[in-house]
């Protein structure tokens, strides 16, 4: 058999850094995203990514008090250290999918120039990479691959757990200095595996591997630190909080639903709700409906609606006549060709066009952290009944991304409608400017 961790083997950190990735190999994608401007009219005609619901599978775990949670790649939400960052390595070099390596870090690995000043940018993705492999610089690993025949959320065949065994072995890279300690754990709901071993590095000092295997039937999922002994304990640590906190989101279960309290208290009559990286986390009205919708690593859209959304909705059509859309464009150079900076200014360029249906009220510039673009309050429309809107476009030319947000609600409700929303728009501006710097 094949096996599948050679990728691993010798650790690269890719990074997506102006047109370059990798410590050992610099190569260049373009991926094709599916990225429309949105409709300035409503929230049913606003073009998107192909997307597909977020949905919570039943988990087991008992959330622990954490510094924050984060949902990666539309496929388990899990608990870091305020202040560390997702980097999915396919996604940062324009193929994005349920597959590959995630390296959770307090460094901000899409942002090296600014993260390591003061030397070029080889060396700083060399002096990152050989930190993550060795731990010296804080961070654990996922890896995700296909799950095989045997692996599923019940457990491992015999067949596969002798795989995996040899597998972590393997990756060890070296003969252990005492037998490997396994044993069956419960990951995010599901069974898995706990495998520890001990071994000496070829440079004389000592290394510990640790992993946590579980399926959830569809990936193969292992949560690993591989750290030189005197890096080990400081990582430990966040990795265990991490499996602890575990859950899984599969499709066909009902809609996502708030996992955890966070640890800053929302406002009264408001709910945080888990959301993808950059943001963590949503503000919600109390007993308004919440919606997520993700592409990996291409575009993420998040619904707030005051009217419930039906459960059958196909992507990007959740309509409600009062509610908030909020809109995560990434790749955005790859995908129209233009800057983050210039796409917003040309959506700015559009309000209001000759033949639009919508009056422009007020447009302001908006400015957030490094994030730059402006806001609008725009009344009409093309249907009944006339709507009234609030709309925020942001750049943030660092993590080539665009944040759009929009609030809908019929003219004649504004008034008791708008100063609701207004709370969430204020408490993401927050969440964007902290994200942001």
């Amino acid at each position: 058999m094949k096996h599948r961790r050679s990728a691993l083997l010798a650790l690269t950190l890719v990074v997506a850094l102006s047109g370059l990735v990798g410590a050992q190999q610099l190569r260049t994608f373009a991926p094709e995203i599916a990225l429309s401007p949105p409709s300035f009219a409503s929230n049913n005609q606003a073009g998107e990514a192909a997307t597909r619901p977020l949905q919570r599978q039943p988990d087991e775990t008992t959330a622990i008090d954490a510094d924050r949670y984060v949902l990666v790649s539309n496929q388990f939400v899990f608990a870091i250290p305020d202040g560390w960052y997702v980097h999915d390595q396919n996604a940062a070099i324009g193929r994005p999918g349920p597959y590959g390596v995630v390296i959770l870090s307090e460094v901000n690995l899409r942002r090296l120039s600014s993260a390591m000043p003061g030397s070029d940018l080889a060396a700083r993705v060399a002096d990152v990479s050989a930190g993550v492999g060795s731990g010296s610089v804080p961070s654990f690993l996922v890896d995700r691959q296909a799950a095989r025949t045997g692996m599923t959320c019940d457990g491992f065949s015999d067949d596969e757990r002798q795989n995996l065994l040899r597998d972590f072995t393997a990756l060890a890279g070296a003969a252990p200095r005492e037998p490997p300690d396994v044993e069956t754990v419960r990951v995010g709901g599901c069974e898995g595996l706990r495998f520890r071993v001990r071994y000496g590095g070829s440079s004389g000092s000592n290394w510990t591997f640790l992993a946590y295997a579980v399926s959830d039937g569809n990936v193969l999922y292992d949560f690993f630190v591989r750290n030189e002994d005197q890096y080990f304990d400081n990582n430990l640590p966040p990795l265990e909080k991490a499996v602890s906190t575990l859950v899984f989101m599969s499709d066909g279960r009902e809609e996502v639903e708030p996992l955890f309290a966070h640890p800053t208290p929302p406002p009264s009559g408001y709910s945080w709700r888990a959301a993808t990286e950059p943001l963590s986390r949503v503000l919600v009205p109390n007993g308004w409906h919440y919606r997520v919708e993700v592409n990996p690593g291409s575009a993420e859209a998040y619904f707030i609606s005051k009217e419930p959304i039906p459960e059958d909705a196909e992507p990007g059509q959740a309509n409600f006549q009062t509610g908030i859309s909020l809109h995560v464009a990434r790749g955005i150079r790859q995908s129209t060709r233009v800057s983050p900076r210039d796409y917003v200014a040309g959506l700015r360029d559009s309000l209001g066009s000759p033949g639009s249906p919508m009056e422009v009220l007020r447009l302001d510039d908006l400015n957030v952290g490094r994030l730059a673009g402006f806001e609008a309050q725009t009344v009409g429309g093309s249907g009944s009944p006339v709507l009234r809107m609030h709309s925020m476009f942001l750049a943030d030319e660092a993590e080539n991304t665009a944040y759009i947000a929009m609030f809908e609600t019929p003219a004649e409700q504004w008034a008791a409608e708008w100063p609701v929303a207004e709370t969430v728009f204020k408490y993401l501006l927050s969440e964007l400017d902290d994200r942001g710097r």
